[in-house]
């Protein structure tokens, strides 16, 4: 959980500094924050669970990562 916090951060971070930059890219940012919140995250998530699954076979790291990946994109926006 500790390491889809800070990766949630560090993104959060990252997007506040892209969009200060420019206005239009803080309108393009925003739209696609909207769209990509709006995907539940339940649609998904089962086929990401067997992703990493997969990747790592008969070892718990898999379902860790899954987990991860799953708080990181059911975040509140930034």
């Amino acid at each position: 959980m500790l390491l889809a916090i800070v990766c949630s951060i560090v993104f959060t971070f990252g997007l506040c500094g892209a969009g200060r930059q420019e206005p239009a890219r803080r309108v393009v940012l925003i739209r696609l924050l909207d769209i990509l919140q709006s995907v539940p995250i339940s649609g998904f998530l089962t086929f990401t669970v067997v992703f990493f699954m997969n990747l790592f076979p008969g070892r718990v790291l898999g379902a860790e990562l899954a987990c991860v990946f799953a708080i990181f994109t059911s975040r509140p926006g930034t």
